[in-house]
């Protein structure tokens, strides 16, 4: 599902694909790649929304976005190196300083310690909880009764 307030890419086609289910939630997503993914800080060739979307599939679901996806990131910075983007883009793009030292599989592997260490948590909570017959909300966007 598509939440408006957190979409990007109004005006162009976007591919969704069902990548499964998850015992984290949307707030846990938004805690956990807030620290990384801060205002100002995006950049169309270094930190962008495939390394936005790859962080979230790793923290919700274990899963890196798909490598054609990742690959873009790559190939433009390459791109940028030889002075090609600016070529291509008529001189429009411009590096945003504020990420230059974005290092992705870093936060890649911060997200997967994170991950495991809620998932941890949660296990844990769940074992130390009484079932008590009470809706538990918010558990990976599902309503559960324990």
């Amino acid at each position: 599902r598509c939440y408006p307030k957190l979409s990007s890419h109004k005006r162009m086609s976007v591919e969704r694909v069902e990548v499964g289910k998850s015992a984290l939630g949307g707030t846990v997503l938004l805690d956990v790649l807030s620290k990384h993914f801060q205002p100002r800080t995006y950049d169309l060739l270094r930190k962008n929304c495939n390394n936005f979307t790859d962080c979230g599939l790793m923290l919700l679901t274990g899963q890196r976005l798909d490598f054609r996806l990742r690959s873009v990131e790559s190939m433009g910075q390459m791109m940028d190196t030889m002075m090609l983007v600016q070529i291509l883009s008529g001189g429009r793009y411009t590096p945003n300083d504020q990420a230059s030292n974005y290092e992705h599989e870093a936060i890649i592997a911060s997200v997967t310690e994170q991950r495991k260490d809620l998932l941890a948590e949660l296990a844990a909570s769940s074992e130390d909880s009484q079932p008590c017959g009470q809706p538990l909300e918010g558990v990976g966007g599902l309503l559960l009764s324990v």
